[in-house]
Parts: structure tokens; sequence; C-alpha cells
């Protein structure tokens, strides 16, 4: 099972520390739609296979795809 989170539906969720996600190398899949997070930190998801940002119309800059290594799915 690929290590995963969701915090989709969180719509108080409005600040993420820019190493929010720093350490968690093997996390795959992780879902921040409907949240009202202005900004995406990149550091610990190079690796990311999944990324979800669907209906969170705060985020208004999202990082340059050169951030992540692998392909991002932003459906």
């Amino acid at each position: 099972m690929r290590p995963q989170g969701s915090l989709k539906g969180n719509v108080g969720l409005t600040h993420l520390h820019r190493r929010a996600f720093n350490g968690l190398q093997s996390l795959r899949y992780i879902d921040l739609s409907s949240t009202a997070i202005t900004f995406l930190p990149t550091e610990g998801l190079r690796e990311i296979d999944i990324l979800k940002v669907q209906n969170t119309k705060s985020l208004k800059v999202f990082p340059s795809v050169f951030n992540f290594q692998k392909q991002i799915n932003k459906n």
C-alpha cells in the first residue's frame, strides 16, 4: 500500500508550513482539495504520484512543475 494523506474538505486549513511535508519522501498521494490554503509547499513532495487540489480557489499560484520529479495530476 502506498503512503497517502488527505486533508480534503478541511475548509479551516489556510496555512501549510513550508516544511509541512519534509521527511515524507515515501508519500505518494495527497488530497488538498476544498481547503483554504494559499501556498503549496513542495519540500518533501518531489516523489509524489498524485496531488489533488480541486476546488481550492484560494490557491492562486501553483508551484512550477520543475519542483516535482513525477507528472502532476491537477484534475
